[in-house]
């Protein structure tokens, strides 16, 4: 690239995004109160590629201006809220569209636009050959004691906006100063609260003592206290109701790549083959997996 060249805009450098559409026909919802076919269906293709690029974001804030008038939208992984509408050429919505655009330029911090609030962002010296990928600390999660560090960049990243929006990272210890050190696999994956979590499920196979190589040892996981009805306000001590959704976060090993990336048709056909033997595995032990994607299958 030139000199000249206008530098590169990545999702992942971006805390909110703007929509701003020429009529006030433009409305992101009909009169029936769903989303609309033109900047509504806009705004939530924005969202899914902001919540997609923008790793552990756990919403995505859009601000949205028709015409005259103007709105915010908030999408989680269970939909969207939008604000009233108001209008220019109102001296309220005016001083509103003012105070809006100021918040979102200099006040709102990271997570309350958005960032998930259990992860912390790492400093580069932490992490000085991740390619230009930020990095995030990771609070240890159950039964281990262990700081986590991403490294370089996810392995691969749901482009969906609803449902689980599975994010898989390397990472290694903080603690271990060497970037080469042993790495392991970070999921981040929403799950519904009437579903076993995936840790619970790895936990039941460690305790038949059993393993495969087809399958992944886990090592840590929990939920972290985020939910969709928390970040909805709804009081975060009361158990959320059963078709929200809760974030749940793993550490297993070991590191693979994805389908894609594979060298040799022969690599990629003996992946296949132990997914396979893996699966039929579970099947055995009484597991069914029901969610077979190249997400869920590394080399």
């Amino acid at each position: 690239a030139s000199d000249n060249s206008p530098p590169k805009s990545f999702w992942r450098d971006q805390q909110a995004w703007i929509e701003v559409r020429p009529s006030v026909s433009d409305s992101p919802v009909t009169q029936n109160g769903t989303l609309s076919k033109g900047s509504g269906s806009q705004c939530a293709d924005y969202a899914r590629m902001h919540m997609s690029g923008s790793h552990f974001r756990v919403f995505s804030v859009g601000f949205l201006v028709f015409g005259v008038n103007f709105c915010t939208m908030i999408f989680d992984r269970d939909g969207v809220m939008l604000s009233p509408t108001l209008s220019l050429e109102d001296p309220i919505g005016r001083k509103t569209f003012f105070k809006l655009v100021y918040s979102l330029a200099f006040i709102l911090s990271e997570v309350e636009l958005g960032l998930d609030p259990t992860v912390i962002h790492a400093p580069p010296s932490l992490v000085p050959d991740n390619k230009g990928y930020p990095a995030f600390i990771i609070p240890p999660l159950a039964p281990d004691e262990t700081y986590w560090i991403t490294a370089e960049a996810p392995l691969w990243t749901s482009v969906s906006l609803l449902g689980r929006g599975t994010c898989v990272w390397p990472l290694r210890a903080l603690e271990s100063k060497d970037p080469s050190s042993k790495r392991c696999i970070l999921k981040n994956a929403w799950r519904r609260v009437g579903r076993d979590s995936e840790s619970l499920i790895y936990q039941y196979i460690q305790s038949r003592g059993g393993s495969h190589p087809g399958i992944a040892r886990w090592i840590a996981g929990a939920d972290v206290g985020v939910s969709v009805a928390g970040l909805r306000a709804q009081n975060p001590d009361v158990l959320p109701p059963i078709d929200s959704q809760v974030l749940h976060r793993l550490v297993i090993e070991p590191v693979g790549k994805a389908l894609n990336k594979y060298d040799t048709e022969l690599e990629l056909l003996k992946g296949f083959k132990m997914s396979l033997e893996g699966h039929k595995w579970l099947c055995n032990m009484g597991i069914l997996h029901r969610d077979i994607s190249p997400g869920n299958i590394f080399l």
